[in-house]
């Protein structure tokens, strides 16, 4: 089984892409229980260190249950890590465990960039620049005279 991750701060479209490549890749899409697990405690949003750790046993269930080569998760184990680390000052033994028992193969970090649309056009830009200056290199090469069709 191959487990990729997608993390990073809030809002930088970590589900949309989870669910994407689980989507285009046949994998299996694994969503964020924490923001489940919060939003049930609404109107409050008020948790505690052991939701903290309710929402990390959650997660090892998950990684110990999961029977599918390819799975994308919506944030992993290590984000609950650090989280706990960050906000209490400790992490339960089992977790770090855990870590070990299950690690993610690939982790998929989301970062937003904060140039909006214009950032879009500066990605597209990038891309269509490299794609132009790979075809450019290999027609220069000649080596397409080369090839024989039937």
């Amino acid at each position: 089984m191959y487990k990729v991750a997608i993390i990073g701060p809030e809002s930088t479209g970590k589900t949309s892409l989870a669910k994407f490549l689980a989507a285009r890749y046949s994998g299996l899409y694994i969503p964020e229980y924490a923001r489940e697990y919060v939003e049930a405690l609404a109107p409050t949003y008020a948790y505690t260190q052991q939701d903290v750790i309710r929402i990390a046993q959650h997660q090892i269930e998950e990684l110990s249950s999961l029977d599918c080569p390819l799975a994308f998760f919506d944030t992993d184990l290590i984000i609950t890590k650090v989280w706990l680390q960050h906000k209490y000052g400790q992490c339960p033994d089992f977790i770090n465990e855990a870590l070990q028992r299950y690690p993610i193969d690939a982790y998929l970090l989301c970062y937003p960039a904060g140039l909006g649309v214009i950032g879009a056009w500066i990605a597209l830009f990038i891309d269509q620049t490299t794609r132009f200056v790979a075809s450019t290199i290999r027609f220069a090469g000649g080596k397409w005279k080369t090839i024989k069709l039937g």
